[in-house]
């Protein structure tokens, strides 16, 4: 636009100088109306682009609430460090209690009993499991199912999870959660039973994954 609407005389009404609206059609200053005159391709180049800018507001939105229907406190944390408790050999007896501390600023932990393979005989109820147990004043042993099959077991440790927090992400093995917060120290431990001969046992992995 040009400076001409600066020179330009404002329109009067009943000897006064009215409200006015510049026309850059006609370059001449007029008396408002209420509804300024705008050619018809920039109407539609304007409701194109608030349309625009309302599917990318609704797109935006969308995303927020999928993430708060469908994330998950996985999802949450800030960042994880996992950590090898005990190395992968072939075991046919039980790993007594072992103290564990706590690393600062930790919010939660998954504790995991990867077992790979099985060997030896089995009664019923027999096999292996992992046990985690508090060792300040809440007390309490966390343990998932006994099993003698090739599979993953969880123990997880965060405040106010719940089983659906971690079902997309753990689709095969059993899960048990404490909703408790962290304490400083905990102790884990894996019993064992069944019959085993030479070089049976269970083939597995223990480690945790601190949640920060």
């Amino acid at each position: 636009m040009s400076d001409e609407w600066k020179y330009k005389e404002l329109p009067r009404a009943s000897g006064k100088i009215a409200p006015a609206q510049w026309n850059p059609e006609t370059g001449e200053w007029e008396v408002f109306t209420g509804l300024a005159k705008v050619q018809d391709v920039d109407v539609k180049t304007e409701l194109e682009s608030i349309k625009q800018t309302q599917s990318q507001i609704l797109a935006k939105l969308n995303d927020t609430i999928d993430t708060r229907l469908t994330g998950s406190i996985v999802e949450q944390v800030e960042r994880r460090k996992r950590v090898i408790l005990r190395e992968r050999i072939i075991r046919d007896t039980s790993i007594s209690f072992s103290n564990l501390s706590v690393p600062s600023g930790a919010t939660g932990a998954i504790f995991i009993l990867d077992i790979h393979g099985v060997t030896g005989t089995f009664d019923s109820g027999e096999g292996i499991s992992v046990a985690i147990r508090f060792e300040n004043w809440y007390g309490g042993t966390l343990t998932t199912d006994t099993t003698n099959k090739r599979t993953l077991q969880y123990a997880i440790f965060y405040p106010n999870a719940y089983r659906g927090d971690y079902e997309k992400y753990i689709s095969d093995g059993d899960m048990k959660i404490s909703q408790l917060p962290l304490v400083s120290r905990l102790s884990y431990a894996i019993p064992i039973t069944g019959t085993f001969g030479a070089g049976e046992g269970f083939d597995c992995t223990v480690m945790v994954e601190w949640l920060f």
